[in-house]
């Protein structure tokens, strides 16, 4: 198998352990602490790296790297929000649809022509997310959903940037970027500080192992393999986050939930399927 394809697919176990972790703290800590523990652990789990590997802290283009930066932390910040609020699946599910937005942000940003193909795309993936948000239900679960749907957005600029900025970024730089982002952005909304139990501390350590793990490999996954074949890959983790939502919590989707689900990686699908029919290229080694 393709080194990205295998890099994608840890990516994804690991952002959804991430995700089980960080439920569990949500009941004894605010979601703001989370986020900020999150990102301190991985911010000095990423200099260790770097100076092991004498990665040097410097960015030819630091306003890119610093918006890669802004971008991931702000859409860290919302994942966390819907996967404190809502069932573990949802929030994974919305999360997925970043990749639609990859494709609209590389048309207006980057001039790219829209193929015909990625209007039933599009229509199939907003009627999914109709069927997710509820809208006019008048519960939580909108407002929710709205944020998970701002976190993809969010994650889709994150995700253009990568492409750009692994020419000429080690891996460690881009990391550090997004995770020192993930530290300040929840300063601004943070309440008293909670101070973790003991009971916590697992939770936190594994959180935090999770979330570099999965972030290190995404970023390998997109330096490695076409962009298409390492977006439909990351699918698999919705197939977690239901796993795990129903074994440790009992959560259970519903017809219309799953309906939606279903739309939404249907839609994303069609707009990577020229890409991945294409004739394989050689896999690059790590």
């Amino acid at each position: 198998m393709n080194s990205g394809l295998v890099a994608a697919l840890l990516a994804s176990l690991s952002f959804s352990l991430m995700n089980v972790c960080a439920r569990e703290l949500s009941t004894a800590m605010p979601v703001t602490e989370t986020v900020f523990l999150r990102g301190l652990i991985g911010v000095a789990i990423t200099l260790a790296v770097m100076r092991a590997r004498r990665v040097r802290l410097a960015s030819p283009r630091p306003w890119l790297l610093s918006s890669r930066g802004l971008m991931g932390g702000g859409s860290l910040l919302a994942t966390f929000y819907t996967v404190a609020y809502m069932k573990l699946a949802d929030a994974s599910i919305l999360a997925n649809l970043a990749p639609l937005f990859v494709v609209l942000g590389a048309a207006l940003l980057l001039g790219e022509k829209l193929p015909a193909r990625c209007w039933p795309a599009f229509g199939a993936a907003f009627a999914g997310t109709l069927l997710i948000v509820e809208p006019g239900a008048g519960t939580l679960q909108s407002t929710w959903a709205a944020v998970g749907i701002v976190g993809a957005v969010l994650a889709a600029g994150a995700s253009l940037s990568i492409r750009s900025l692994s020419q000429d970024h080690p891996t460690e730089t881009i990391m550090l970027a997004f995770l020192g982002a993930a530290v300040l952005m929840p300063l601004p909304f943070a309440g008293e500080f909670i101070a973790p139990r003991t009971a916590d501390v697992p939770w936190i350590a594994g959180m935090g192992a999770a979330s570099f793990a999965g972030q290190w490999c995404l970023t390998r996954a997109y330096t490695l393999a076409p962009t298409a074949e390492v977006a439909a890959a990351r699918y698999t983790g919705i197939l977690f986050d239901l796993g795990f939502g129903f074994v440790l919590w009992g959560e259970l989707l519903s017809a219309p939930h799953v309906a939606g689900g279903m739309g939404i990686v249907v839609g994303c699908l069609i707009l990577l399927w020229p890409e991945l029919a294409r004739k394989p290229v050689p896999a690059r080694v790590w």
